[in-house]
């Protein structure tokens, strides 16, 4: 058995890959969980929202997160943080995968907000060397 990778040895790359993987995860689990309460409690918003991210995510994959134009990323932002209000306001949010989507969500949106603020002349992992 091969001792675990530190995480600093992990590069920017690794770190857009393992966010976006334990997000799709997350978000699938949290959908097969609660879908038909979702969809029976009005939340055809947080359906949307989702299906609008999962776009994003095709769009934009992990190799390709630095040439997201800026207008897209502040959309997927936005939309981030609109999920993870209607989930928060959801009762029961803070426990299970809710907690744990919603804390995928925060450190997505939080890398998302890194990349808006990166120069475009910088190369993809000199922000987070």
């Amino acid at each position: 058995m091969q001792p675990p990778v530190p995480m600093s040895g992990v590069g920017a790359g690794g770190w857009v890959f393992t966010v976006a993987s334990i997000l799709a995860v997350l978000a699938a689990g949290v959908a097969m969980r609660t879908g038909r309460r979702l969809l029976r409690r009005s939340t055809p918003e947080l359906v949307v929202l989702l299906n609008e991210s999962a776009a994003f995510y095709g769009s934009w994959p992990e190799d390709r997160l630095a040439s997201v134009p800026d207008a897209e990323l502040a959309a997927e932002i936005a939309r981030c943080r609109r999920v993870v209000e209607l989930l928060e306001a959801r009762q029961g949010a803070a426990a299970g995968a809710s907690r744990g989507a919603v804390d995928g969500l925060q450190a997505w949106i939080a890398l998302l907000g890194k990349r808006i603020d990166q120069p475009a002349s910088l190369p993809s992992g000199a922000a987070f060397a």
